[in-house]
């Protein structure tokens, strides 16, 4: 708390804020933890906020610190099994952070969400999502994580994926030496 009243404007101090709820949510206390993360995200408030948009013209640091906060705040929703609340979060963040992808934890919010949309098994969305991912990060890691939740949406049959798509993920696996995956999107495609 000394901390917050020195440094509770400052970018240090929003980050303090997570390194609190990590220490607050170890020590059993979740609904603290989120509270902080809560303040941590509430950084943007500290910028102009346009009505109409809904959007924050926060500058890329701070969208970093309210990427992390988003982020870590779905992690600890995920503890919970709060998955709608997981989806609720990252579409607030998506809606009025700009550039929210390329923030330092843009992405991972982004498979955070699609996380969310396959437990409750919205399977249209969590596929775009992981399109997406594929999308901005081709041959990354975040790519490849867009490829494993196709790969997860198919083998529990959350249906609406064709063919093509599946061929060319699986194509893809192959490509980055996941042999035995992309083999298994293969045969799973000849047995449908």
């Amino acid at each position: 708390e000394d901390f917050d009243l020195e440094f509770g404007d400052t970018l240090a101090g929003f980050e303090a804020k997570l390194m609190m709820a990590l220490c607050q949510k170890r020590l059993g206390d979740a609904a603290t933890a989120l509270e902080l993360c809560d303040d941590a995200i509430a950084l943007r408030d500290r910028f102009d906020h346009d009505k109409k948009t809904g959007i924050y013209q926060v500058d890329p640091n701070a969208a970093d610190v309210v990427s992390a906060a988003v982020l870590q705040k779905t992690l600890f929703l995920k503890d919970q099994n709060e998955h709608s609340k997981i989806v609720d979060v990252t579409k607030d963040y998506f809606a009025t952070i700009p550039g929210a992808l390329e923030a330092m934890q843009g992405k991972a919010v982004l498979a955070a969400q699609g996380d969310a949309y396959f437990m409750l098994g919205d399977s249209t969305a969590a596929t775009a999502v992981a399109q997406k991912l594929i999308e901005t990060d081709p041959k990354g890691f975040w790519g490849y994580r867009g490829q494993q939740l196709l790969s997860n949406l198919i083998s529990v049959d959350r249906g609406g994926i064709g063919v093509e798509k599946v061929l060319k993920t699986a194509e893809s696996l192959a490509g980055q030496g996941e042999y035995e995956k992309a083999l298994q999107m293969c045969r799973e495609v000849v047995l449908q």
